[in-house]
């Protein structure tokens, strides 16, 4: 039985390297540009509803890595600003054409396309390019040109706001927008001179000789630490290749199981995350006898408590975990409901974050002075720690008014504020530390922080990178003071 295991084991090994099958991410143009507020991309919500259409050459294809019959598996945009609401029912379909521009006159219908990714809401996290999963992969017949198709429904309001890394091309790009209706499958009107930056994950090597999963791999069951992973499949393979890990990950390299049958279950996963699985069926014992990869993305739920040594960068999956007495938190560049948001930036708070690709806001448009938001962080287990302790960036600088925050803390069952700034800071993000040993409760810490409104629209705070850990070495102690920005990790 063991010498059995380990010929199966070595066989599950030669099945996903041999046949000089490789899976890369390329990207298809170098960025000139973003597209402004208002401008169409695959992103833009200045009007509620967008079908966007472009064209990658295959010289363009070529010149960035593919090859002919490259499987395309995935596709992301270099999202540079969020929109504030997520694009319902977003699909993108694609195909070949010999049209070597877009625009109007060189539309492709979309109904001659195959559809490769839809879900029910999109809401792009900025920072990168975010990478979107197909449910099937797209095979380039490496001589036509490719053409990619998106649309979505009308969106939840219009909002000046969705931008990505764009370069110059003649009729690089076709759409068609409205607020009154959904476009999809509408003919686009316009014609832009320039094409969206795109990654793909691309895979190349010889066919695989197994059938494809049905298209019903589903991820279950989904809890902060494990999913249940099931499917369909109208063959009787011998067993499956399961590979999962964070998004983005590269075949190869995330965690693997060879389950026999469907569900499969998978362990060890972190709260708050986006994950990505890929399953492909094995069908024999030859070289090639695997069938191209199904994929599907999910994410953790939130834990009941984070554990320290913990990092909270206000951004990605984990922001899911904070909640605010204004209710959800959006993303975006501004002009949105007051409150607490995450921020890449803006003009009428920090520009940029102090670390990462986003920080949290207060936003001031509208609000009447003196109003408040309490943006709420999940308890955190610090039985780890000998001395714990808290640091945070913040920024709070003097524009027609400033905003202020207000750090607070339970302390047996009373919030009692720890640190908190309400006049002008100055330029740059400033640096906080805060000794956490008094206020400990059952191994735990209970954050909240107060955001209270000026009754202007600028001089909104700013919080990134915030992290209870164990405190510096003593030597560092002159250092601790709430503001300096020359306090790290080690003293």
């Amino acid at each position: 039985m063991k010498s059995l295991n380990t010929l199966f084991t070595v066989l599950v090994a030669i099945l996903m390297t041999a046949g000089s099958v490789s899976a890369q991410y390329v990207t298809v143009g170098t960025a000139t540009g973003i597209t402004t507020t208002y401008e169409q991309s695959p992103i833009n919500i200045w009007y509620r509803s967008l079908h966007y259409q472009t064209i990658y050459t295959a010289t363009e294809l070529l010149a960035a890595g593919f090859l002919p019959g490259a499987s395309i598996q995935e596709l992301g945009w270099d999202v540079v600003v969020s929109p504030v609401n997520a694009m319902p029912n977003y699909t993108i379909a694609m195909g070949h054409t010999t049209n070597a521009t877009s625009g109007t006159i060189n539309y492709v219908a979309s109904s001659g396309l195959t559809q490769v990714y839809n879900t029910a809401s999109y809401a792009p996290v900025a920072g990168g390019f975010d990478m979107l999963v197909f449910s099937s992969p797209f095979i380039w017949n490496g001589t036509d040109n490719l053409v990619i198709d998106v649309c979505f429904d009308q969106a939840s309001a219009y909002n000046n706001s969705g931008q990505c890394s764009v370069f110059t091309s003649t009729d690089g790009s076709t759409s068609i927008r409205s607020d009154a209706s959904n476009q999809c499958g509408l003919t686009p009107n316009t014609s832009h001179a320039w094409k969206p930056v795109a990654q793909f994950l691309i895979s190349t090597g010889p066919a695989p000789s197994c059938a494809m999963l049905n298209n019903d791999l589903a991820a279950t069951n989904v809890t902060d630490v494990s999913a249940d992973l099931s499917w369909t499949h109208t063959g009787t393979p011998v067993s499956y290749i399961v590979e999962y890990g964070s998004n983005g990950f590269v075949p190869g390299s995330g965690t693997t199981m060879t389950p026999t049958a469907s569900p499969a279950l998978l362990t060890g996963l972190s709260p708050a995350q986006d994950y990505t699985a890929r399953i492909q069926a094995v069908c024999g014992t030859a070289v090639g006898d695997t069938s191209y990869a199904r994929s599907v993305s999910f994410s953790t739920t939130c834990a009941m408590s984070n554990v320290a040594p913990m990092t909270e960068q206000f951004e990605g999956a984990s922001v899911v975990c904070l909640s605010s007495s204004g209710g959800g938190l959006t993303s975006g560049g501004g002009w949105q409901n007051p409150g607490w948001i995450i921020s890449p930036g803006t003009f009428y708070g920090p520009s940029a974050p102090f670390d990462g690709s986003s920080f949290l806001l207060l936003e001031t448009q509208n609000a009447p002075a003196g109003q408040t938001d309490t943006l709420f962080m999940l308890p955190v287990d610090v039985s780890a720690l000998t001395n714990p302790f808290l640091d945070f960036s913040y920024h709070l600088e003097y524009y027609n008014g400033v905003a202020a925050f207000d750090m607070q803390i339970d302390s047996a069952g009373t919030w009692i504020s720890v640190f908190s700034r309400s006049t002008d800071q100055g330029a740059g993000w400033k640096f906080a530390s805060i000794d956490l040993s008094p206020y400990v409760t059952l191994n735990m810490i209970n954050l909240r922080i107060v955001g209270i409104q000026n009754g202007s629209y600028v001089g909104g705070p700013g919080i990134d990178r915030l992290r209870i850990k164990e405190a510096p070495m003593s030597a560092c102690a002159p250092l601790m003071a709430p503001d300096t920005m020359s306090f790290e990790d080690g003293g």
